[in-house]
């Protein structure tokens, strides 16, 4: 009996993929012939690799989520996933593939999600400059659309770990292994998604009247995506500038969310949790409190942030985060302002190190008519 390579050598009807012989089959597609490929031969290849794609997407899932983080590239996701048997032997009949393990590229994928189209840019940038990239298999779909078509935009790019990485235990079994890295906004994955859900698949034609409201929605949200990309820049030149004016004492700018953080950047250093306050949804809550309170540009914040309070505050030793550091001047500036117009519920209790700083301020008995007043623990 021939083994599957001298079979393969005798009969140019087998194709060959990681020493499976696929054999193409004739068949009839509505009066058309066409070929098909041994399912059995394609099972195989992929559950000898299925196994070891999923392990190697968790790694590399983590790996670009920390390379994305150390690169300062916000984004909303990655994601990976591995193909499913049944859309591996869709795609291979499809595009008539003959040898998987080079031609099949996207067994193992991976989604990065950013919020606008600079942040895929960058993100692309760090991709390709930690794997090894197959540039002649990662097309650009946003360049693929000519001036006048709008639709599916994304970048894609081909890879394998790198010669670096391949040396590491961790990725022995992938070495020479492709995967592929799907880059999108946000808005271009809703659009992606909406054409492909439900089987919305918008190659055909539509009646006149449903395919122009396709292109019109397909351009509203490119227009959308290009209006937040131009948003994202122009504040962070804004950041910039108040960093600036900051830094030389220039303090006339209005009090809001960017420059509340690159004031105390630039002002305080030495008050822990910026950062932290910059990526949360309290930056939002104390911007408010702060406008509540009566503080509308870095000026008043300055004046906030007094000599007296810092001295109090070293005295201490108290060491409250940017949350904390910004609540606990205004209530040493005005407890009773603080708790009428700005306070909100969204914390039930004096922490010490406010009491120890509040309490020689205006005495422990009205600190204490204050909290049974307001309902707030001692």
């Amino acid at each position: 009996m021939l083994n599957k390579r001298a079979a393969a050598a005798q009969n140019p009807r087998l194709h060959r993929t990681a020493g499976f012989a696929i054999r193409s089959v004739k068949r009839n597609t509505l009066g058309d012939r066409g070929t098909t490929v041994d399912r059995e031969a394609i099972g195989e290849w992929y559950r000898q690799r299925s196994a070891t794609s999923q392990t190697l997407g968790l790694r590399l899932r983590a790996l670009i989520e920390d390379l994305l983080r150390q690169g300062g590239v916000q984004h909303l996701s990655v994601s990976h996933r591995v193909k499913s048997l049944e859309s591996l032997t869709e795609k291979v009949e499809r595009k008539a593939y003959v040898d998987l393990s080079r031609q099949v590229t996207d067994l193992l994928g991976l989604r990065l999600l950013t919020f606008v189209e600079s942040e895929a840019e960058a993100a692309a940038s760090i991709v390709r400059g930690s794997f090894r990239v197959h540039t002649d298999r990662s097309p650009n779909k946003s360049l693929d659309l000519s001036p006048n078509q709008v639709g599916y935009r994304s970048i894609h790019l081909v890879c394998d770990i790198g010669e670096p990485r391949e040396r590491l235990p961790e990725f022995t079994e992938a070495k020479g292994v492709l995967f592929e890295v799907q880059i999108r906004t946000v808005l271009q994955h809703a659009w992606a998604e909406f054409e492909h859900a439900r089987n919305y698949k918008f190659a055909g034609r539509l009646p006149s009247h449903l395919q122009r409201r396709v292109f019109l929605a397909a351009g509203l949200l490119e227009v959308a995506d290009q209006e937040f990309n131009q948003l994202a820049e122009e504040v962070r030149r804004y950041s910039l500038q108040v960093a600036q004016e900051a830094i030389s004492g220039e303090l006339g700018a209005e009090l809001n969310s960017a420059s509340l953080v690159e004031y105390l950047r630039a002002r305080h250093p030495s008050i822990t949790g910026v950062e932290d306050l910059s990526a949360a949804a309290s930056l939002a809550l104390i911007t408010d409190e702060l406008r509540n309170f009566g503080i509308e540009t870095l000026a008043d914040l300055e004046a906030l942030l007094s000599r007296e309070y810092l001295a109090a505050r070293e005295k201490l030793l108290i060491r409250s985060n940017a949350l904390g550091t910004l609540r606990e001047a205004m209530m040493f500036n005005n407890l009773h302002r603080y708790l009428e117009r700005s306070w909100r519920k969204s914390w039930q209790g004096f922490s010490a190190a406010s009491i120890h700083l509040l309490a020689p301020r205006y005495g422990p008995d009205t600190l204490k008519n204050f909290a049974e007043k307001y309902g707030i623990r001692l």
